[in-house]
């Protein structure tokens, strides 16, 4: 039972596994034993592993771990999540007849945004043996995760584009939203990270 639970958490965390190889199933079987599920469905199961990488001494050496699952975790949160309408160019058009400036939005259950002091893609991309060597002297990241109709889709956000992206998700008037953006960005920022899916339509 437990060994399929860990064969659960490598599916559900990828790049952990890859990083990890070998010592992943010992970590994966320490982390079932104190974190059972709590639900039956195996593909929503690891979400406190994350913080459990953060803790385990034997894993000191590679701080970025737990950054590296929160990525892993929204991916798979965005794949897991419920197909509801999403906000697209209609509903704006609707929305915009009556003045942008007031208007909220809720994230949709598929969009995780992310905060790391360290370079999340590089490492991934070479974890999973499609990327060059990086450093992470390299920086932080800010990302945001969603699903684009039926793909999981990652994006890196500069810093007023997260602050925005982070106010719309939690309900902020647009304007309130989008006080840091320069105007002339607005439209795009709109089309790329609004209107693809990361947004829920608003009800009737």
């Amino acid at each position: 039972h437990r060994l399929s639970l860990a064969g659960a958490l490598a599916a559900n965390f990828p790049t952990v596994a890859a990083l990890l190889g070998e010592t992943f199933e010992k970590v994966a079987m320490d982390f079932v034993a104190v974190s059972p599920p709590l639900e039956p469905c195996l593909g929503a199961y690891g979400g406190g592993f994350a913080a459990f990488l953060e803790n385990e001494p034997r894993l000191a050496a590679l701080p970025y771990l737990g950054d590296v699952a929160r990525l892993d975790w929204a991916s798979n949160r965005a794949a897991r999540a419920d197909d509801i309408p999403v906000f697209g160019p209609a509903n704006l058009d609707r929305s915009s007849r009556h003045g942008l400036a007031e208007l909220r939005l809720a994230g949709h259950p598929s969009l995780s945004l992310l905060q790391s002091r360290y370079p999340l893609l590089g490492i991934r991309d070479v974890a999973r043996g499609g990327g060059a060597d990086v450093s992470l002297d390299e920086g932080g990241i800010r990302l945001m995760v969603w699903r684009r109709g039926n793909v999981v889709d990652c994006a890196e956000l500069d810093a007023a584009v997260y602050r925005f992206i982070t106010a719309l998700s939690v309900g902020e008037p647009l304007a309130v939203a989008a006080n840091d953006l320069p105007a002339e960005r607005l439209a795009d920022i709109l089309a790329r990270y609004v209107l693809t899916g990361a947004f829920a339509a608003p009800g009737p």
